[in-house]
């Protein structure tokens, strides 16, 4: 009697660790949301990006029978994976310079290190830091090419460039 007091004492323990460690998770959720919208408020071209990429990407992960967890990944990372834009001046008008271009670039990177000390982020960091490699390795930041690249990084590099496609920029409607 003493041990099923015991084992149904640890079972209440652990599923109330379970219950504060889902509402710490949707605090983190909610928190991030607050920043890409921040992000969002401060570049035109970014308003609403998050969120087509991470619908386009969960489809992607569906369409290929990824597991929840991987999907859960790329969602996560699909709302985040720009968020080293933080770091980057605003360019508003046609075309960037080469040295714009360049710190553009680096955005990858500076997500990772945004999200790299938290352990929250372990799974989706790699997803982040691979959004713009290519398969035949002309992408950034690490020139990686087809296997290279983790497969959840390959779907959101894949998600932004059909949402890139498919949403309207100023420089078009100028040239329109």
């Amino acid at each position: 009697l003493e041990r099923l007091a015991f084992v149904i004492s640890r079972a209440a323990e652990k599923r109330q660790l379970a219950m504060e460690v889902r509402s710490l998770a949707d605090d983190v959720l909610s928190h991030l949301d607050r920043v890409v919208a921040v992000l969002e408020e401060r570049d035109p071209y970014l308003a609403g990006h998050s969120e087509r990429v991470r619908t386009c990407a969960v489809r992607v992960g569906r369409a290929l029978s990824l597991s929840q967890g991987e999907i859960k990944n790329i969602d996560l990372a699909g709302l985040i994976h720009d968020i080293g834009m933080l770091g980057q001046p605003i360019v508003v008008g046609k075309g960037l310079s080469p040295k714009e271009r360049a710190q553009i670039r680096r955005h990858p990177e500076g997500g990772a290190e945004i999200l790299g000390g938290n352990p929250v982020f372990r799974e989706v960091l790699p997803l982040v830091l691979t959004h713009h490699e290519h398969h035949d390795g002309s992408g950034y930041p690490h020139k990686l090419q087809g296997e290279e690249i983790p497969l959840g990084g390959r779907i959101l590099g894949l998600a932004e460039v059909f949402v890139a496609m498919t949403s309207p920029r100023t420089y078009r409607l100028e040239e329109s």
